[in-house]
């Protein structure tokens, strides 16, 4: 019995020291698209290495989920780019929460943008000027789903070779490839983040995990 208690013990003073360790509960995904990787090029970028890519992270807040994404040519502009939001998202939650570089504004309404027959549930972003980089930066509730991305300039355009088809596969780090040139990015989904527990809750937690552990240690040596 005092073998057990003794584990008992060492293994909550163990997850007590882990969650010490631990200021806040992160979550990171990164990843890219080009065309070894799941991206569909046409045109002038056929030859210009175009890169979309993506970091969305929970990290303070986490109800709060943060999208940050890239795309890069070496020449011939970008004139917009559409990220696919589930159906439920309003435009209210994200026109205050976004910025880009450089400026661009947003389409006036979440819908269906049809490009060349295709067809995505988007927001849509145009430049303000067409450049061969464009950084943005969204904030959402949402949390991330495996998505689709639609970029143009002139003629010219780009969309990860998933495109109109739903994988419903777990997100994780890098992108969803499934070997015959298919690919996704994330973006926002339609369902909110589940709350996690902050680290308070998981230290108070700890402590009565050991405190259980002493007192029935105590019980045990008595006996």
């Amino acid at each position: 019995m005092k073998n057990l208690h003794q584990k008992l013990l060492f293994l909550c003073s163990l997850f007590f020291l882990c969650v010490i360790s631990t200021s806040a509960w992160a979550f990171e995904y990164t990843g890219s698209l080009d065309s070894t990787t799941g991206l569909n090029v046409s045109g002038n970028w056929e030859t210009q290495n175009p890169v979309f890519s993506w970091k969305v992270y929970n990290y303070q807040d986490s109800n709060l989920w943060t999208y940050d994404y890239s795309w890069s040519t070496d020449n011939y502009d970008l004139s917009h780019i559409d990220i696919e939001v589930s159906e439920g998202l309003s435009l209210e939650e994200i026109i205050s929460n976004w910025r880009s570089d450089p400026d661009s504004k947003i389409e006036e309404d979440i819908k269906i943008n049809k490009e060349d027959g295709r067809n995505i549930y988007s927001i849509k972003w145009d430049l303000i000027g067409n450049t061969t980089n464009f950084n943005l930066t969204l904030n959402s509730t949402r949390s991330p789903m495996w998505g689709d991305i639609y970029a143009k300039g002139g003629n010219t355009y780009a969309f990860n070779n998933g495109f109109g088809i739903d994988p419903n596969s777990q997100i994780s780090d890098g992108n969803l490839f499934n070997g015959d040139n298919t690919g996704w990015a994330l973006v926002p989904d339609t369902q909110t983040t589940t709350p996690v527990p902050e680290p308070s809750t998981m230290l108070l937690l700890g402590a009565g995990l050991l405190g259980l552990v002493r007192f029935a240690g105590k019980k045990l040596y008595k006996k």
